[in-house]
């Protein structure tokens, strides 16, 4: 398809079977009164596979004292107002 200009309210029909045959590198524009007001893009594919685990390992340093809060062992108590 490479570029297509649509007129937003001429096209609209056509627009869903436009979109569906988007493949990497099209565009659509769309235009309003002759303005171009947005333009439509397929998004990347997922990669392929489970995503490995660890990426970030080392990355961030979690201080002991945060993590002693979410498990309960730092003796400080948070309470949630009961929702009215």
């Amino acid at each position: 398809m490479g570029e297509a200009n649509l007129d937003l309210w001429k096209d609209a029909a056509n627009l869903p079977h436009r979109v569906a045959d988007l493949q990497d590198g099209d565009t659509i524009i769309l235009y309003q009164d002759g303005k171009p007001v947005a333009v439509i893009h397929p998004l990347p594919k997922p990669p392929a596979g489970p995503r490995p685990i660890g990426l970030g390992a080392g990355l961030v340093e979690v201080p002991d004292e945060l993590l002693d809060l979410f498990e309960g062992k730092s003796g400080f108590m948070v309470y949630s107002a009961p929702v009215v």
